[in-house]
């Protein structure tokens, strides 16, 4: 995930926006699908930036600890109403690149939280557990196909 994120930030140079890379803990642990995951949610949350946010700077960091994922995307952007964004999923039923990161998140047990101000910019953040869906999934499985006695 590390490496994926710094050539991710290196591919973004080009741009007129300075991102800051924080990045703590260790991958050991994290299933290819959650780093998948969070890679997904930064090159989302970097691609919303540079399309929509009219931002100069943006942090992104991740923190892989021993019982939680974090990676938050903050910009200084002009932000967006984000009750407004939900209304229109909900009313239109689209899918939009946010909505997509909260399906693929729900798929390994993680959420996502956006706190978006109009002219405060927005941050998105992703939360997994280390041993998230996947885990669960195959444990209840493993069970289901035990013999009963």
């Amino acid at each position: 995930l590390y490496d994926a994120l710094e050539e991710l930030v290196a591919r973004m140079e080009h741009s007129n926006l300075s991102i800051e890379l924080e990045q703590t803990g260790h991958e050991t642990g994290y299933s290819y699908l959650v780093l998948m995951t969070l890679y997904r949610v930064a090159q989302e949350g970097l691609t919303n930036v540079h399309k929509y946010a009219d931002a100069n700077e943006v942090r992104i960091g991740v923190n892989l600890g021993a019982k939680t994922a974090t990676l938050w995307v903050t910009d200084t952007g002009q932000g967006f109403d984000v009750s407004a964004w939900e209304t229109r999923f909900e009313q239109e039923g689209k899918t939009f690149g946010l909505q997509g990161l909260k399906e693929r998140l729900n798929l390994v047990g993680g959420e996502l939280c956006i706190h978006s101000e109009q002219g405060q910019g927005t941050t998105l953040t992703a939360t997994v557990p280390k041993q998230g869906f996947q885990t669960s999934v195959l444990e209840t499985a493993s069970l289901q196909l035990k013999p009963h006695a």
